[in-house]
């Protein structure tokens, strides 16, 4: 018989359950809620900044309460509440509370300057009248009028004043602690801030960490790649229209170079038609369309030459040069003019109606250069010294490698035996290359040599090859005019033109001329070539001709003379001069001379040392002197800013007095103390020595340094 199973009563059921409820909610009150692993405030005023963020792309800190009351999520702001073991961060420099990992944090992430408050908001009596910070005070404006964002400047709502934020993070001045609020001398309290030594260490040391820090990897190589992508896709669109055109024989250019206009020939015509069908190319245009390119820069300078076309009709060549953002000089040619005469006076109208075609400002064009011709480089009533009237501030610097073609046409044409040389030079290579026969005889005579050459007609220091090909095979070239001379089979007039040429070379005169300008134009050469490259500057140019200047001094003495008439008799295997040797003549004794002398007479070689060599490095010396004079004037203004870490404190002063003095609309005194601390920030930073194809201007080293570690803004009269 089964057992009956006892039962409880309802009281004790009901005791069970209470127990067991009671368990349940202290076990209940013992486990911690979702809640409480957040921590938020319903006010700014309590935040504390603490631990830095774990995941970059968050830019938050987080706040810890300075009561331990813990409220809904809910009441939380969504931009102060990440989660847990986030980081929130505040605007207001005032809640800041500066430790290590707190800049670590603001140096990554950056600080907001908060300029889109309500200006109306920040009003003080101060005196008799309200006081408000205006935008204005954000800016800093230069003596030039050009106008720079102040960066470090941060306003506090809190504290209704403006912090400067380097400075709050590093220094210990008002601005770093309480803030400034005096609106009415807010202006004044700014510039005399950022021009201070402090601020300036300070912001050093931000950048310098954010440097460090720099923006997440990952962003810029999206940020890149998508970059590549749209210029392919535009460049895609561009050739395509090229390939169309080019296939077809059309011409892309028409009378103006102008999206909208229906004389902008075919090229823009094509992309305008497939822009209307295409977002991405209509963007492009809207966006880069007829904006230029030289607006970026307030200061320019300009170039014009004339160059004839293939109908020879003269035409200019309009050119300006500027300095990007980046500190590197741009050139760009913007039109052709039409031909306008030759004279000054119009060649100065053309120029400035395209400078206001252009809508470039006169007064904002710092610099010229052209050619050495009479109507461009005139000091009086020359194409610059008709612009230097309108605005004195534009320095002309004429072409370098053009002068110093100038220096050796000058004393090609006062020496008669040098004349003669290079015309026979150039007759020589005219003989050989009027025949495919006497061509060949030519090369079958010099077989490894080099064959003569024609004297350049446009860069005068490339007669270099020509004086090298007729050195390295001389009695070759000889031999094969001697040849054709005794070939009986040659026309008479060519064996006359062959054995006077034969004439002319076999002799020392012409050997010696050969040897000396071989080597004169080989150093003439070399530093043209120098001064043409796009990285040359004006103390390289002045260094260029100074030694050239003292390598034709070094060659001007009797034992460099002899020298080269060594070499020369050895070449031509001949002793005595034809050049020189004249007839003495002699003169009667008068009534009245007791102790009659005859005239000293010079030796064929003292004449032609004192008369031909002395003579031609004379000109050449006294020209180069004379070129240089243009490059150092100019570079006296601007040459201490290359060579600024080796100069004093003094020195550097001086300078920089002399060029306010110059520019004192564009500069001011600020610029002394700027370029000391400049002097001393080039000091500390290592610049690598350039190798290979690597930048080798000094001025755009600095440049590249100063925009690699973001320091341009510290620098702005500088740069």
């Amino acid at each position: 018989m089964n057992r009956k199973r006892d039962r409880l009563s309802g009281a004790q059921y009901r005791k069970i359950r209470e127990e067991k409820s009671a368990k349940e909610k202290e076990l209940i009150k013992s486990t911690y809620t979702l809640h409480s692993f957040f921590s938020c405030s319903t006010s700014k005023k309590d935040e504390v900044l603490v631990h830095p963020v774990s995941d970059e792309n968050s830019s938050t800190l987080e706040i810890e309460e300075s009561n331990d009351t813990a409220t809904s999520p809910k009441d939380c702001s969504e931009n102060e509440i990440i989660g847990h073991g986030d980081i929130t961060i505040s605007d207001d420099p005032a809640n800041w509370v500066v430790d290590d990992n707190f800049i670590k944090v603001i140096v990554k992430t950056g600080f907001s300057q908060n300029m889109d408050i309500d200006f109306s908001t920040t009003k003080r009596f101060i005196g008799d009248r309200n006081r408000y910070l205006t935008k204005n005070s954000f800016f800093t404006k230069l003596a030039n009028g050009k106008e720079c964002l102040r960066t470090w400047l941060i306003y506090s709502k809190k504290f209704n004043a403006v912090f400067c934020g380097p400075c709050k993070l590093f220094g210990e001045e008002q601005a770093c602690t309480t803030g400034y609020d005096d609106w009415s001398n807010i202006s004044k309290r700014l510039r005399e801030h950022e021009s201070s030594i402090p601020h300036k260490t300070n912001s050093i040391s931000y950048l310098e960490k954010q440097n460090k820090n720099a923006t997440i990897q990952a962003q810029l190589d999206s940020k890149l790649q998508s970059e590549l992508e749209y210029w392919r896709a535009i460049l895609r669109r561009i050739v395509a229209v090229i390939k169309s055109l080019s296939s077809r024989g059309l011409a892309f250019r028409g009378s103006n170079e102008n999206f909208g206009s229906v004389h902008n020939g075919n090229y823009l015509m094509a992309l305008e038609l497939i822009a209307e069908f295409d977002p991405l190319l209509s963007e492009h245009i809207e966006k880069y369309g007829n904006r230029g390119r030289g607006s970026e820069a307030k200061y320019f300078s300009i170039s014009v030459d004339s160059t004839p076309d293939i109908s020879h009709v003269d035409q200019l060549t309009f050119i300006v040069r500027y300095v990007d953002s980046n500190g590197q000089p741009q050139e760009r040619f913007l039109k052709f003019i039409a031909n306008c005469g030759h004279k000054a006076e119009e060649t100065a109208t053309a120029v400035l109606a395209t400078l206001e075609e252009l809508g470039l400002n006169l007064n904002d064009c710092r610099g010229q250069s052209y050619d050495n011709a009479a109507n461009m480089s005139g000091c009086y009533s020359g194409l610059q010294a008709r612009i230097r009237e309108l605005n004195p501030l534009a320095d002309y610097v004429p072409c370098s490698a053009h002068s110093l073609n100038l220096v050796g046409v000058s004393a090609v044409e006062s020496c008669s035996e040098a004349a003669r040389f290079f015309s026979m030079v150039q007759q020589l290579y005219n003989f050989f290359s009027a025949s495919t026969n006497r061509w060949k005889i030519l090369e079958k005579s010099i077989k490894s040599g080099t064959t003569t050459k024609s004297l350049s007609t446009t860069r005068w220091s490339a007669r270099h090859d020509a004086c090298k090909s007729l050195c390295e095979s001389w009695s070759k070239i000889l031999g094969a005019l001697k040849s054709i001379s005794e070939d009986k089979t040659e026309k008479p007039l060519t064996r006359t033109q062959s054995k006077n040429l034969y004439k002319f070379f076999n002799s020392l005169d012409t050997c010696f001329i050969a040897l000396f300008w071989n080597d004169v134009l080989n150093r003439f050469n070399t530093v043209s070539k120098s001064l043409q490259l796009s990285l040359a500057e004006l103390n390289t140019v002045v260094l260029n001709y100074e030694s050239l200047i003292a390598f034709l001094s070094e060659l001007r003495n009797e034992n460099t003379f002899n020298y080269y008439e060594t070499r020369s008799k050895e070449k031509s295997q001949l002793q005595c001069y034809k050049w020189g040797k004249k007839h003495s003549r002699k003169r009667k004794a008068h009534f009245d001379e007791d102790n009659f002398t005859e005239d000293f007479q010079f030796s064929a070689s003292d004449h032609f040392r004192v008369n031909v060599y002395f003579y031609i490095l004379d000109v050449l010396i006294q020209n180069l002197e004379t070129r240089k004079v243009a490059y150092v004037e100019i570079s006296k203004k601007y040459g201490f800013l290359v060579n600024i870490q080796q100069m004093s404190y003094d020195a550097i002063a001086k300078e920089v007095e002399e060029l306010v003095k110059i520019y004192p609309q564009d500069l001011n005194d600020s610029l002394t103390i700027e370029c000391v601390h400049f002097a001393s920030y080039l000091d500390l930073i290592k610049i690598e020595k350039p190798t290979g194809n690597q930048i080798t201007r000094s001025t755009d080293i600095i440049c590249v340094k100063l925009r690699e570690t973001q320091m341009k803004g510290l620098h702005v009269l500088v740069i």
